[in-house]
């Protein structure tokens, strides 16, 4: 347990072996029965345990089954990259391990941001995504902004053969269709599909590249990169789009099929694309699409040159 209550405060594990003279402080509470379980429904009481292997840690001094227990116990596979992650955040952000905001369930890091509440969970492939539904559907009722963080046994290099499995947590758990995957090995990477079932990954990162933005957890510049990642591999030209049966505008392109300007047909549907008005999904303009810095033919949607530059 990283938490635990003493003389009314709470208290931190990994705040405490940043200041020598505390932890000595909270040793000698240890041994005098003075530290308790912080859970609504306990409050028994604790032992602070600093070993020679582990990294420090709060126990029940007998055995409990308290929900805060149960919880540590579910978290123990996760343990290293979320402490990881929390000594990191903490530097920049304010944030708290293992609260409770929802009825029977701890949260392992809370990002607090202004008056936001951003929640940090984390799931394995074997974890159930009617729970992490269920949870989801909690955390929105709080008015609490949550972000899933999917820990793989596999090298996040080799995650390619699952992006599938990738593809139905990012889809299902958020709103903006992204997941952060992070290995054994602790490196990062960002994952992202738009709605013409293409994915977008990041460069492989570190959990230090790992930023709040927009009340969610992201890699640092991965929206840039990911706006660049659009205007270069799938929106310049008709010539350069991905054309495995996908219709845009009633007009259905071959796949690899190449196309010169010089002709009729392409000149009337690139003239067509240029002209037609697409909405900037960065200031909400209408824009043609000659004045886009790509144009986004499915959904009539855009970025005006203004918002990229």
């Amino acid at each position: 347990m990283d938490r635990a209550i003493w003389n009314g405060e709470e208290i931190i594990v990994e705040d405490i072996i940043e200041d020598y003279e505390k932890e000595r402080l909270i040793k000698i509470a240890s041994r005098q029965n003075q530290l308790f379980c912080p859970d609504i429904n306990c409050n028994n009481i604790l032992e602070y345990c600093h070993g020679t292997v582990r990294i420090p840690y709060f126990r029940h001094k007998e055995n409990c089954q308290c929900n805060y227990a149960k919880y540590d116990a579910e978290i123990t596979k996760y343990r290293g990259i979320k402490d990881k992650l929390y000594n990191h955040l903490k530097t920049n952000y304010n944030v708290l391990p293992d609260q409770s905001h929802i009825n029977n369930h701890y949260t392992p890091i809370t990002v607090f941001n202004g008056n936001a509440k951003i929640a940090i969970e984390f799931l394995d492939k074997n974890y159930s995504i009617e729970k992490t539904e269920a949870i989801n559907k909690l955390y929105n009722e709080k008015g609490i902004a949550v972000s899933w963080i999917l820990k793989s046994e596999h090298e996040s290099k080799a995650l390619e053969k699952y992006f599938a499995f990738l593809k139905r947590f990012a889809i299902r758990l958020s709103n903006e269709n992204e997941i952060i995957v992070i290995d054994d090995l602790l490196n990062v990477k960002q994952y992202k599909w738009n709605e013409t079932d293409s994915i977008f990954a990041s460069d492989m990162k570190n959990i230090d590249d790992i930023v709040i933005v927009n009340n969610r957890i992201q890699i640092t510049n991965f929206e840039n990169e990911y706006i660049k990642w659009l205007q270069n591999k799938h929106y310049k030209k008709p010539i350069d789009y991905k054309r495995n049966k996908i219709q845009y505008n009633h007009y259905t392109y071959n796949e690899n099929s190449e196309v010169s300007y010089n002709d009729e047909n392409s000149t009337q549907y690139y003239g067509m694309f240029e002209e037609r008005e697409y909405t900037c999904l960065g200031c909400g303009q209408k824009v043609k699409g000659k004045d886009c810095s790509y144009y986004w033919i499915a959904k009539g949607e855009c970025y005006c040159k203004k918002c990229l530059h």
